[in-house]
């Protein structure tokens, strides 16, 4: 009689182990285009018609859940988070180097003398706008953040691993 119980018990913990990994795979499973609601794509479409979509995401924000549509549109590299009836959340975007503020320049020329530009974004979100910038300075490099008028706002070190292996996500 002991049996019986024992493989009662085994039987439910599987199956409760199997719907909690189904589940987990879910959440970390990449959306395709066909999981991005209607209006968001309308709205991505309508803004960047030209834009040719690299990739899909999906995020939680504030307990609010997000999609991000990843595309490049000639050398612009853009990330925008949408909400689900298609407002946008945050754009995020590669610029070139003019169109990266002077006073931004120079906050980072002065926090960063030997410092060498390497990669430039532009953050909205909202009317909120911000710079991130990916500076190497000999074998170190940081990401930047600062406002319009070249405020730092956040300075952190980039793992050069992880900056590599973002590297190689974009291939």
């Amino acid at each position: 009689m002991r049996f019986i119980p024992r493989i009662l018990v085994f039987a439910v913990a599987a199956s409760v182990m199997t719907g909690i990994s189904a589940t987990a795979a879910d959440e970390q499973r990449k959306p395709t285009k066909n999981d991005i609601p209607a209006a968001i794509m309308a709205a991505f479409q309508e803004a960047y018609p030209k834009a040719t979509i690299v990739s899909f995401g999906q995020e939680k924000i504030d307990s609010i859940i997000a999609f991000e549509i990843e595309s490049k549109d000639g050398d612009v590299e853009r990330n925008i988070l949408y909400k689900l009836d298609g407002a946008v959340v945050e754009i995020e975007e590669t610029i070139s180097a003019s169109a990266l503020p002077d006073a931004v320049k120079t906050a980072i020329a002065e926090a960063y003398p030997k410092g060498k530009i390497e990669k430039r974004e532009r953050l909205t979100r909202g009317k909120t706008v911000e710079y991130e910038v990916l500076v190497e300075q000999g074998e170190a490099a940081y990401e930047i953040v600062a406002s319009p008028e070249g405020k730092i706002v956040r300075s952190e070190p980039v793992d050069s691993e992880q900056d590599e292996d973002d590297e190689g996500d974009e291939d």
